[in-house]
């Protein structure tokens, strides 16, 4: 029952093909993909990864054995239909024998290609594991590439020639590594996909967080290696799943149903291009769902029958439909967004009437940032260190020592608990602390936590006031590996603040912006941007930009390894709070939002969920940008150029605030 909940949780999130790493599965499983429609690489039950340079080799005691396994596997399983491919193992090195298990497998079944990564010499599919994305396209056009890096070459692979694989498919057999905040450039592999005939796909590894569950003291712990006294262990390398131990999604599930999606759109002029991606069926079970999103509201909603605008759709065919003129901008000072949903008509064995199998948006047009406020003199006094500014009703209280706001009140309501400060550290994922124990970790040996340790050396060494039909605050900021460094506070007659930065890194960035803390009790999030899921700038294409409402709590995503998360990607504005409300909105450019019930020290001190606290209060974080969080080869982030923040840009930040 439980495996026939996973393979229906998988199917009905576009998840059409599995590997079966490192064994064949049990009868009732490949029973249950026959039912259910999902396609299976079957693979022995053979690994000897740290051993493979010596074994199976070409050890005919050991070949025997292995061919025995790969017999049983066949013999047990080839009346299947699901089975596309045999595995012939796993991580064990090259050899005679594996011509020998090749041939044995044949013997049984000739209707099957023959799979195996390591050696392109006994395979029928030319395959890699964390192949990263940037050699997807070499690998498409035929190129020479290393291939099978791994413990028994020393790391080396090895070089394969245009000639030694010409003719053979190539898939990723493992790639995609989703451990912890992961998956970033996902979609850029499924671009490479669907653009190339011979990349034909891949494995993610993998399907869930492998993690045992236990009630100490009443308190539910996730456990991971080395918490059961287990040496040796691979610690958090339990946790890569797209989805958690206990099946609920982890955010990258979310980019997964979106890259698999089987119904693909474009909008050119008012006219919806869909393509057919099934490999044998049209479209005519589906309805086609479109609506029109004015400023992040829905406003219009039509549903029309595929098997009538859509009649017949061939697979891999393109078919076209105009869109009503209701859905043409209505107004210019409003943005307009088109969100087109494919939905089952019926229910069929995976998913219910109406389910979504596919959606699409298109932003029509875009509004610049920015907001004007009312002109006049703002009045204001010091004493000492102390800066208290009087905008309308709303009074803010500075640290001219700290450049910082460290009160904001209106009605006699403290709407801060910590200050508004700049904030350019976010709590290290999974992907920058590599390898997690028993080495030197790749942040500490790269320097990725160098911004850290500078925010604690963070300090204003200079000020200014200027007055006029506003007024003005400039602070000289100094911290390490930062030149030009200048934050600015703004305060208008209508009650308003804009903050401003302004910075130069001499090494690469991971965030910018600010953070504050919100006065308790203040709770529950609107936001207009992409959502409703957490995103990354590497890992947001299944986002819509609209309107969301969430609590702080739902605006968090606890992986079972504490690091960041949360970020909502291309914000528009957000309102925080309900009696009280503090709202921030975007001026230079959309920025990006994270609200938590923890700061960032407190992510970066838990080694496991449990030991990650709540706080009586929100931290908001309001940023200009955060660096992508990669995901090609396991626990390394391999970030794409346009996914960092480089050093020696200079990078500029400004939004409003205003309580209510």
């Amino acid at each position: 029952d439980i495996t026939y909940k996973d393979l229906v949780l998988l199917k009905s999130n576009n998840v059409t093909s599995i590997r079966t790493c490192h064994y064949p599965n049990a009868a009732f499983f490949y029973e249950m993909c026959d039912e259910l429609g999902i396609l299976v690489m079957s693979e022995n039950n053979l690994e000897t990864h740290g051993l493979a340079h010596v074994l199976p080799r070409n050890n005919e005691l050991w070949t025997k054995h292995c061919v025995y396994r790969m017999q049983n596997m066949v013999r047990s399983y080839r009346n299947h239909p699901c089975i596309i491919f045999w595995s012939l193992g796993n991580e064990s090195g090259i050899g005679k024998s594996f011509f020998t298990i090749k041939e044995a497998a044949l013997a049984l079944d000739k209707t099957r290609l023959i799979h195996y990564e390591p050696y392109h010499k006994v395979s029928d599919i030319v395959s890699s594991m964390y192949a990263t994305q940037n050699s997807m396209q070499k690998i498409a056009d035929n190129k020479t590439f290393i291939h099978s890096r791994a413990l028994w070459n020393l790391g080396l692979g090895n070089l394969l020639t245009s000639g030694q694989y010409k003719d053979k498919p190539y898939i990723q057999c493992e790639y995609a590594h989703c451990m912890g905040n992961s998956l970033g450039n996902f979609g850029e592999y499924w671009d490479d996909f669907e653009r190339n005939p011979r990349l034909t796909g891949g494995y993610i590894w993998d399907f869930a967080d492998q993690s045992i569950k236990r009630v100490v003291d009443g308190q539910v712990q996730w456990t991971m290696g080395g918490d059961w006294g287990d040496k040796p262990n691979d610690g958090v390398f339990a946790y890569n799943g797209i989805l958690r131990a206990d099946r609920s999604p982890n955010p990258a599930f979310y980019e997964v149903f979106k890259c698999y999606q089987r119904i693909q759109c474009t909008l050119d002029a008012g006219v919806l291009h869909v393509c057919n991606k099934h490999s044998f069926r049209t479209l005519n079970d589906y309805t086609m769902e479109l609506i029109l999103r004015v400023n992040g509201i829905d406003k219009t909603t039509r549903t029309f029958d595929c098997a009538t605008v859509l009649a017949d759709l061939q697979p891999f065919a393109v078919g076209t439909f105009t869109l009503p003129k209701e859905f043409a901008i209505g107004d210019e000072k409003a943005e307009h967004c088109v969100i087109v949903k494919f939905r089952l008509k019926a229910a069929c064995a995976y998913a219910p009437q109406g389910w979504v199998v596919a959606y699409d948006s298109f932003e029509l047009n875009r509004l610049p940032a920015g907001a004007v406020h009312s002109k006049g003199k703002v009045n204001y006094d010091v004493d000492g260190n102390v800066l208290t500014v009087y905008a309308g009703a709303t009074t803010y209280r500075l640290n001219v020592n700290t450049g910082t706001i460290d009160s904001i009140t209106k009605g006699g309501f403290e709407y801060l608990t910590t200050p508004v400060k700049p904030q350019l550290w976010r709590a290290i994922t999974n992907n920058d602390k590599y390898p997690p124990n028993n080495f030197v970790s790749f942040e500490k040996l790269l320097g990725l936590s160098k911004f850290r340790k500078a925010m604690t050396k963070l300090k204003c060494v200079g000020s200014r006031l200027t007055e006029g039909d506003a007024l003005s605050v400039h602070f000289d900021m100094h911290m390490p590996y930062i030149s030009g460094f200048g934050v600015d506070f703004t305060f208008y007659a209508d009650g308003a603040a804009r903050m401003s930065m302004r910075l130069t890194p001499t090494s690469d960035l991971i965030r910018y912006g600010f953070e504050f803390g919100l006065a308790e009790g203040m709770d529950g999030v609107t936001y207009y941007g992409k959502g409703e899921h957490e995103t990354y700038c590497d890992r947001a294409r299944n986002a819509i930009v609209g309107v969301y409402h969430k609590s702080g709590e739902e605006m968090t995503h606890d992986y079972l390894s504490p690091q960041e998360n949360g970020n909502r990607m291309d914000v528009r504005w957000a309102t925080i709070g309900a009696k009280q409300k503090i709202k921030i909105t975007a001026v230079s450019h959309n920025f990006q939002l994270g609200v938590h019930p923890y700061t960032v020290q407190m992510l970066d001190e838990a080694t496991h969920l449990h030991e990650l606290g709540r706080l009586p209060y929100l931290t908001v974080n309001v940023d200009g940008a955060q660096r992508g969080v990669g995901g090609d080869i396991p626990a390394m982030a391999c970030l794409k150029k346009q996914y960092k923040l480089p050093k020696f840009h200079t990078y500029t930040l400004s939004c409003d605030i205003a309580v209510d």
